[in-house]
């Protein structure tokens, strides 16, 4: 029995250890959501700054107009754009431009879900 009792606590450790190592995990800075094979990250951070991007890390500085034809000049030089550590947990306060271009220039929102009458 304590051995069973050791084990489903080292299991239960074992979860809630990986789900605190992801869920705080932050996204991208910019300059890293951008890549290109065979290029450098002082390179990308170079084109960026090419295309208009001034601030390379957060690019809050740029307006939506300009943040559109940043990303458009990049898209062709051929680099492509990798969004997938955006998400609505590690999107807030002063997060990256592509955390507010995924959620309409805005910080996400928690929406509080009501239950259906029936």
């Amino acid at each position: 029995m304590k051995k069973r009792r050791i084990a489903l606590t080292a299991v239960s450790l074992a979860f809630i250890a990986g789900c605190a190592t992801t869920s705080f995990e932050p996204p991208n800075w910019v300059y890293e959501a951008w890549s290109k094979d065979g290029v450098s990250e002082t390179q990308v951070k170079a084109e960026m700054r090419d295309c208009g991007y001034d601030d390379v890390s957060w690019a809050n500085d740029l307006s939506k107009e300009e943040a559109a034809r940043a990303e458009a000049c990049m898209k062709a030089k051929g680099f492509e754009l990798d969004l997938s550590t955006y998400r609505p947990h590690n999107c807030y306060g002063n997060a990256p431009y592509f955390c507010k271009r995924l959620w309409g220039g805005q910080a996400p929102q928690v929406v509080e879900v009501k239950p259906s009458a029936e």
